[in-house]
């Protein structure tokens, strides 16, 4: 069965006017250090960081969002979703929100093209060409999190896409 939970962009309209946390969550921190690792592998460095913690986000669908300040970048994971999914959901969770807020990624594929249209609206149905044969979306950035089937059958061209166009924070 599909997970639909919504994962926001960048552009999410809740306004910080400085981060909510210190650090990363101990909770996610193992998530967040693998994902620095895989980065580290390939040569991205970033000069700045990206705190994480949890909260009731109480917007719809949305379990977690990156949100860009003046001077910070910030993820909020939703309480209830971590305690109710297992460990691959959060991971497909906290490595595409950290896609966000890290690499400035959209929800996007291939060389750029987007899952959702110029509203940041997700275009239904997602275009056939930003999925795998199996009906999987290639990227980690699709709008919806990635079904635990999928992440464990593409696991590795997931973690190649998702460095695809990072412009490191």
């Amino acid at each position: 069965c599909a997970i639909f939970w919504a994962v926001y962009p960048i552009n999410s309209i809740i306004v910080k006017k400085a981060p909510e946390y210190k650090g990363v969550d101990p909770q996610a921190a193992p998530l967040v250090n693998e994902w620095l690792e895989l980065a580290k592998e390939r040569k991205i460095e970033f000069k700045n960081k990206v705190t994480v913690g949890f909260k009731d986000i109480k917007d719809g669908a949305t379990v977690g969002l990156c949100t860009y300040g003046s001077n910070f970048r910030e993820i909020d994971i939703d309480k209830s979703f971590w305690k109710n999914y297992r460990d691959i959901s959060k991971k497909v969770l906290v490595w595409h929100e950290i896609s966000h807020c890290y690499c400035h990624r959209g929800h996007d594929y291939g060389n750029g093209e987007k899952y959702e249209n110029e509203d940041g609206d997700a275009i239904k149905p997602y275009p056939q060409e930003g999925l795998f044969k199996d009906g999987c979306p290639i990227s980690i950035m699709f709008p919806i999190i990635v079904e635990d089937s999928c992440f464990v059958y593409h696991y590795q061209e997931y973690v190649d896409e998702m460095f695809n166009r990072c412009i490191p924070y």
